[in-house]
Parts: C-alpha cells; sequence; structure tokens
C-alpha cells in the first residue's frame, strides 16, 4: 500500500515539474537569464533560458524540506548533510552561478569565490576531511593529513572547473551528472536525496533535448559540489576508491588538464573560455547527436566494465590512449579542412 510521505513526495516533484514546464520561459524573461549566444564558442545560435540551476535548487529545497518533517522514506542515506549549512552553501553558489550566467565574471574572482565557498564547507563539515589516499588497484596508500583542507579544496575546485568545460552540447553534462548519480546509488543502494536529484535532472534533460533550458554555471556548480560531497564521505566510508574515483570523473578532467595546458601555452587564462572543448573539435566532423554518443560512451563504459571488474587502472590507461587518438585525429582532421 502507498503511504501518504511517497503520495507527498510524488505530488510536491510533479509540481515542481508543472510549475517550470509553464513557466520556464516567463521566469527566464523576468531574470532575464538567457545564453549568450553572441558569443563565438557557443555552438547554438538561439537564445536558451539558464534556467537549469533554479530546477535542480528547487529539487535539494524540497528534499531538505521534508527531511526537516523527519519522513521515513528520507532517513536512509549513507551520508549526512548538515541541513542549514548545505542549504546556505548551495544558495551562495546558485548566487554566484546565477551572476555568472548574467554578467560573464572574470576567471580570477570566480576562482577566488569558489575556494573561498569550498574552504568555508571544510570548516562547516568535518566528515570532509581525509587522512589517506587508498587505491585499490595498485595497494597503494598516500597520507595526506597535514594538508588535507588544501587536497579538498583543489579536488572539488577541479571538479568544478572541469564539469563546467565539459558542458558545452544538449545532455552533455546532465547526462555526465545522471550517471554520476545512478553509478554511486548502484553501490550504496537506493537512496532517497540521489533519487530525488535524479528526478530533477532527468526533468531538466527533457527541457534540455527541446533547447528550452540549459545548466548555466549556476546548474554545473550546484551539482559538481554536492555530487562531489558525497562522493568524499562515500569514500571516507569505504564505498569509493580513489582510482574508481578518478575513472568516474577522467573524461571531463583530461580534457580540462588538455585545455589548461593548451591556454597556458598560448599565453592565455587557464580558465578563459574558448572553442577548443573536445565538444567543440567534435562539432567540426560529428552532429551534435553523434558528439553526445561518443563522449557518454568514453564515460559510462569504461566506468561499467572497471567497477565489473575491479580493474580501474586499467580502464583509465584505456580511456587515456582514446582520448589522444581521437583528440590528435580530430586535430589533423581539422587542420586538413
Amino acid at each position: 500500500m502507498i503511504s501518504y510521505e511517497i503520495l507527498t513526495l510524488f505530488f510536491l516533484c510533479s509540481s515542481i515539474i508543472l510549475f517550470y514546464w509553464k513557466y520556464n520561459l516567463r521566469i527566464a524573461i523576468y531574470l532575464d537569464l538567457f545564453d549568450d549566444v553572441s558569443q563565438k564558442r557557443k555552438l547554438k545560435k538561439k537564445r536558451t533560458p539558464l534556467t537549469g540551476g533554479l530546477i535542480i535548487l528547487s529539487f535539494i529545497y524540497l528534499f531538505f524540506f521534508l527531511k526537516e518533517f523527519d519522513f521515513s522514506i528520507l532517513q536512509t542515506a549513507k551520508y549526512q548533510f548538515e541541513v542549514y549549512n548545505y542549504l546556505i552553501l548551495t544558495s551562495l553558489l546558485f548566487i554566484l552561478g546565477f551572476y555568472d550566467d548574467k554578467h560573464d565574471l572574470s576567471p580570477n574572482l570566480k576562482l577566488i569565490t569558489l575556494m573561498l565557498l569550498f574552504s568555508l564547507t571544510f570548516f562547516l563539515d568535518e566528515g570532509l576531511q581525509i587522512s589517506i589516499l587508498y587505491f585499490k588497484n595498485l595497494e597503494m596508500t598516500i597520507n595526506i593529513q597535514s594538508f588535507s583542507i588544501v587536497f579538498i579544496i583543489f579536488c572539488l575546485i577541479v571538479f568544478t572547473n572541469a564539469t563546467n568545460m565539459y558542458d558545452g552540447i544538449n545532455l552533455q553534462c546532465s547526462s555526465y551528472f545522471l550517471f554520476l548519480v545512478l553509478y554511486i546509488q548502484t553501490i550504496i543502494k537506493i537512496d532517497p536525496f540521489l533519487s530525488i536529484l535524479s528526478v530533477g535532472l532527468l526533468f531538466f534533460m527533457v527541457l534540455n533535448i527541446k533547447n528550452k533550458s540549459y545548466l548555466g554555471d549556476s546548474g554545473v556548480y550546484i551539482l559538481s559540489f554536492v555530487i562531489g560531497v558525497i562522493i568524499i564521505k562515500l569514500y571516507n566510508q569505504g564505498y569509493l576508491y580513489c582510482d574508481q574515483i578518478f575513472l568516474m570523473m577522467l573524461l571531463p578532467g583530461i580534457d580540462m588538464i588538455r585545455l589548461t595546458f593548451t591556454r597556458i601555452f598560448r599565453g592565455l587564462h587557464p580558465f578563459k573560455a574558448d572553442n577548443d572543448h573536445i565538444h567543440h573539435l567534435m562539432g567540426k566532423k560529428f552532429n551534435e547527436l553523434q558528439v553526445f554518443i561518443i563522449n557518454f560512451s568514453l564515460i559510462i563504459i569504461p566506468n561499467i566494465l572497471g567497477y565489473i571488474f575491479s580493474q580501474y587502472i586499467l580502464f583509465i590507461s584505456i580511456t587515456t590512449l582514446l582520448y589522444i587518438f581521437i583528440i590528435l585525429k580530430l586535430n589533423g582532421t581539422n587542420k586538413k579542412i
């Protein structure tokens, strides 16, 4: 028999979905929150609402709102959130992303602000401290207790920037976040917060594929922060390994590393946006759907096989070699063109 809690959750999720389905465009017009199609690096030339952050934030607020009422179906999480602390932090990240979406903040200002917010997170939540890095396949441990805070902030900064750079075509970044959420759920079983977040992501993806909404910096900042924190907490509880996490974040990470060194070599800021991302290069040879399928395959297949066979280093190596081959091939093709 369906409980009143499940019915309440279903009703509230449906209400959020119906609200944004009807008022998404009006909200974007009221806030003047649209993608800047005048930039050369933009693949799409149609003004699209950057309301993805609002959508995701609404589902996160829904979870924390219901959690305050001690819903039994929300009490099985393997990790613990300090409700008010994380509501404040996600709200501040949304505001930063929202302002960046509207005014295109300088890379240095964004970097400094993110470092401050992530430093605040570390001090508000002792559960983020990491003492030992354990690599399962290498059977190796590294003691980082003396600089745990620096390492945590660095990881969150890298993950946030990598996913922000990876967000360039429909479904690409949102499907990556959804994959991470579902992947984590296969390890820790059904989790209420991640389930609600999945609903929010799936609804956003419906709007995204119809070009009715983009994640924007606000959406990416929130999702990368929340998922990054959950991954750290689950690692501390022994559910994940360092090499496993590295494989989970490999494709956006390795593309960010390539872009960073390429920009530095050209005398540019490492976080200054350009049109040299992997989806830009692929877009010169493939259509958007093909680019999405190739990139998503480079994420999902190695991670699934790595998890099944517990050979994360092997599939990190294979994926890295495939990535290098693709980039070299694309650069060679583009030079001919």
